[in-house]
């Protein structure tokens, strides 16, 4: 969470380290797949 603060000051304003509503999630491989009016679909793998 520290970390995640640290890169980015501005979730600072609206989370803290002891918030129980601000978790972190890492996530190995992942696909994301994006969908946009008048465009095909995108995959990404990570």
């Amino acid at each position: 969470k520290k970390a995640a603060l640290d890169v980015m000051p501005s979730l600072g304003r609206m989370y803290s380290e002891d918030d129980s509503i601000f978790e972190i999630f890492c996530a190995s491989e992942a696909e994301a797949t994006f969908y946009s009016f008048g465009k095909p679909p995108r995959t990404v793998k990570l």
